[in-house]
């Protein structure tokens, strides 16, 4: 009699692996935004794909980002545009168990975006016809399932899959021209 190689919850955690494979492949288009990158950028720079040791963890990425040009495509100086301050604080939870999948580590994170922005105009512009536009919010929160961390060669190789993240917007005002909700618009 030959023995089951798998259990019930390996089997489980297997086909759930397989549906979130399926997702990357077969998910409708989306455009977000402005880019749409909303993870902070260059915070990871060190170790960027390596996650700690199973446990729970707090990060926090602070920024602040501040111009007095804007310009357009062919590198002109926009008129009416006075300057731009955005700061942002972006909270992300991490939680990493020692149930290992393919002889990672599963896991999941959370990240929670605080943002401001304050646009000035020379001129008054936009819907509003105003001067000057402000937005203070939490824009989206991102949420990730399913994690996997592996530490090769002794720890010194350290990869992280990410197989989705999970992007819930939580508003966004359309008339003010400093609005930083991320909009995502089915094609």
């Amino acid at each position: 009699m030959r023995k089951n190689r798998f259990n019930s919850s390996a089997r489980i955690l297997a086909i759930i692996f397989c549906c979130l494979c399926g997702a990357l492949f077969f998910r409708p288009p989306v455009v977000q935004a402005g880019g749409g990158n909303s993870y902070p950028l260059g915070a990871e720079a060190f170790l960027a794909g390596a996650l700690p040791p199973p446990g729970v963890y707090l990060m926090n990425y602070t920024y602040y980002y501040t111009a007095d040009e804007l310009k357009d495509d062919k590198r002109n100086n926009n008129p009416l545009f006075d300057d731009v301050t955005v700061w942002a604080d972006v909270v992300r939870g991490i939680w990493i168990s020692d149930f290992q999948i393919l002889g990672g580590n599963y896991g999941q994170h959370l990240f929670v975006p605080f943002l401001n922005v304050d646009l000035d105009f020379k001129a008054p512009v936009g819907p509003k016809m105003k001067r000057g536009y402000s937005d203070t919010d939490i824009p989206y929160v991102i949420y990730s399932p399913f994690i996997l961390g592996h530490h090769f060669f002794q720890g010194t190789l350290h990869t992280v899959l990410s197989l989705v993240d999970i992007y819930i917007p939580t508003g966004q005002d359309d008339d003010n021209l400093a609005g930083i909700g991320a909009q995502l618009l089915n094609l």
